[in-house]
């Protein structure tokens, strides 16, 4: 399946302008060479992955060369930036713990896994206004991500963003709104993550006996919703014993998945 430059969008005095492309628009374009490409393959017969459906069975297939080529570069630069960080940090006069995050390290390497997560994060986000399902929103003058809802569908018309130029998908940007939300986060607290079978972990026990308050304020907001608080429908994340026994089981299982 090819594809063909039918517009450029550029910035003007007063607004974005759309201007006609020119055969040295599209001959640049056509140079990129990705070295890697991704080649997991997509869902085939599923309703929210439609592009398998015209060809494009692969991941990688959701992407052009100029995409792939930016997307690996920035893959290849959040880590190499670990060790620039980790060289940084012991210029610094940060001790040279080995230890990494995962074993509690606290040190310029643990710094600089910790650096290099982030940075993953905001590539990660790039990677949304960088691929060949991004469509332009005509009514906002501006282009749309990859999950406009929650599916890949099949798109005709795509757009290609410059992950230089300050617009959506740039990764300036995105690195930039990241540490928005790190600026205010507190270094006080601590916190931790653990593993659990849902229907015998007693973190959050608490939360499900409140549970049976949610369909009257749902209710309230005049909202269909379904809260689906059992594993798969198997069963409630509880035994009876944790919410009163078994005679209020059935009524509790029924506020909770009927709404």
């Amino acid at each position: 399946m090819s594809a063909r430059l039918m517009a450029m969008v550029v910035e003007g005095e007063r607004g974005r302008l759309y201007l006609p492309p020119t055969q040295e628009m599209e001959s640049v374009a056509g140079q990129a060479k990705p070295i890697w490409r991704p080649d997991i393959e997509m869902p085939k017969k599923h309703r929210n992955f439609q592009p398998p459906g015209y060809g494009m069975t692969s991941f990688g297939d959701l992407f052009t060369s100029r995409q792939l080529v930016a997307l690996e570069t920035f893959s290849e630069l959040v880590q190499k930036a670990h060790k620039r960080v980790e060289s940084d940090a012991i210029s610094a006069g940060v001790h040279g713990d080995e230890r990494s995050l995962n074993a509690a390290g606290n040190g310029a390497n643990a710094y600089g896994e910790a650096v290099e997560m982030y940075l993953g994060f905001a590539l990660s986000k790039a990677v949304d206004r960088n691929s060949s399902l991004c469509v332009w929103e005509s009514s906002m003058d501006r282009m749309r991500g990859t999950f406009g809802r929650q599916a890949l569908p099949m798109t005709w018309d795509y757009v290609e963003t410059n992950p230089f130029a300050g617009a959506g998908g740039d990764i300036y940007g995105t690195a930039h709104s990241l540490c928005e939300v790190l600026d205010q986060m507190t270094t006080s607290l601590v916190g931790y993550v653990t593993q659990a079978d849902a229907c015998t972990q007693t973190l959050s026990v608490a939360d499900v006996l409140r549970l049976n308050r949610l369909p009257e304020f749902l209710h309230g907001l005049k909202a269909e919703f379904r809260c689906w608080v059992c594993g798969l429908g198997h069963q409630l994340l509880y035994p009876p014993r944790q919410i009163g026994g078994n005679e209020v089981m059935p009524e509790f299982r029924h506020q909770c998945l009927v709404l």
